[in-house]
């Protein structure tokens, strides 16, 4: 390595370092981040824009659509939040995530405007985001929307598309006590004239509704399109969706009943946009999700990896352990403090097995393991609860507990930062250390 080499990656650090620090929560507006495009000539007005919000699912949808637009031959990029294991997995082109070169250059022209407005972390990286897509000369950008609709960074953007998975109850403390006030906020991606996807139910659906009369947005519930699934095991789903009279059959690795809803407003967000039958078909068999009901095998053991940190996910989660045949598999399970603790474990509790407690290392908002032991220990099913003292402890926890055997996967669940953090350990990869707020 020249010594130039190793200079760019000291900058690199020294740079995301400081970006890392600015991981805070402002005074909700769009102004700042405004700026920050308009520092960098607007790059946004460059390429088309889809963006996807609701509360779980979004990153599905996002991966979906972009490489169903990819396979169509569009030069495609994915903007999502948070990142797993790498920061460059925000930005991503053709299925690739940018080089930390097209990163340091962006982030060092960004950032003395970023500390002169006091921008904070997410506004950045959205900014970033835009020119990183904008150089690249890409066709169209999906962005997944951060928190909410109304005021995320994200909507500083002007979607040609939008989508809304589901509404569910999740950032209460920001977005409201009820479904129908969080489906207020995420409406405001929804733009006049423009179509917009929609999986909510009940009364946030009739919320949704009533935005979308109001400024004229082309409004489309996804319980008024015809679309069926089945279960194909560990292979996946396969999906029917019928638009204007015809069915669209196509087959998703992604694993869980739940992402059929996903799958299908994938499908409609790419008709809408122009995408062949053809390209959506090819697109959806190579659409990949890390993290999200991801099976990985290491030393013959599978391990099955989900970010199931609120009431809704967690939910689905258990339902994906019985659709794949596993019988109260061990749980490895750690969270974030400020999440709804009780309800995801009450979701999770009859699915699984012997429960192994741990904590994401550099996410200071995870739950304590003995806090966790509390919350587990009220339900009398489980026939043992351990804490495990590191991640390297836990994985060999897991499979000193696992008594069926290496046939029965383990599951390992909870805060995306926890999974983020064990998914390289697994995969033996070099790990990141900044310490994770969002």
């Amino acid at each position: 390595m020249t010594a130039e080499n190793q200079l760019d990656k000291q900058l690199f650090k020294k740079h995301l370092n400081w970006l890392f620090e600015q991981q805070r929560f402002l005074n909700p507006t769009l102004e700042r981040t405004k700026t920050l495009l308009a520092f960098l000539d607007n790059p946004q007005e460059n390429f088309d824009v889809v963006l996807v919000g609701g509360t779980n699912g979004k990153g599905s949808v996002v991966v979906s659509l972009a490489a169903m637009l990819q396979a169509d031959g569009k030069r495609s990029a994915r903007f999502i939040s948070p990142h797993l294991s790498y920061f460059a997995e925000r930005f991503v082109v053709d299925g690739k995530s940018v080089s930390d070169k097209a990163i340091l250059e962006v982030i060092t022209a960004l950032r003395p405007e970023a500390e002169k407005i006091g921008a904070s972390f997410f506004e950045i990286v959205t900014a970033m985001a835009c020119k990183l897509f904008a150089n690249a000369k890409v066709d169209i950008a999906i962005f997944e929307v951060g928190m909410g609709g109304r005021f995320d960074s994200t909507n500083c953007l002007d979607p040609i598309v939008s989508i809304i998975t589901n509404v569910s109850l999740d950032h209460t403390k920001v977005l409201g006590d009820t479904v129908e006030e969080i489906a207020a906020d995420k409406a405001q991606i929804m733009r006049s004239g423009k179509p917009c996807f929609s999986a909510a139910t009940g009364g946030a659906l009739e919320v949704l509704k009533s935005e979308a009369k109001e400024i004229a947005a082309e409004f489309t519930p996804l319980q008024d399109i015809t679309h069926t699934g089945r279960n194909l095991g560990w292979r996946g789903i396969e999906i029917n969706v019928e638009i204007e009279t015809k069915t669209l059959a196509v087959q998703s690795p992604l694993l869980g009943l739940h992402q059929i809803d996903n799958v299908s407003l994938a499908v409609l967000a790419a008709k809408a946009l122009g995408t062949s039958s053809t390209a959506i078909q090819q697109g959806t068999k190579t659409a990949k999700w890390a993290g999200r009901l991801e099976a990985i095998t290491d030393k013959e053991q599978t391990f099955l990896l989900d970010g199931a940190h609120n009431q809704a996910s967690a939910k689905a989660l258990a339902t994906a352990i019985q659709d794949l045949g596993l019988e109260k598999p061990v749980l490895v399970f750690g969270i974030s403090s400020d999440k709804n603790i009780h309800d995801v474990v009450t979701e999770l509790h009859n699915a699984v097995g012997d429960v192994v407690l741990c904590k994401a290392e550099n996410s200071p908002r995870a739950a304590e393991p003995n806090m966790l032991l509390d919350i587990w220990a009220e339900h009398k099913e489980q026939r043992q609860l351990a804490i495990a003292t590191s991640l390297l402890d836990v994985i060999e926890k897991a499979r000193a507990v696992n008594t069926i055997g290496s046939k029965q996967a383990i599951v390992i669940a909870g805060s995306l930062y926890l999974i983020g953090e064990i998914r390289p350990l697994l995969l033996a990869e070099e790990q990141e250390s900044w310490e994770r707020w969002q």
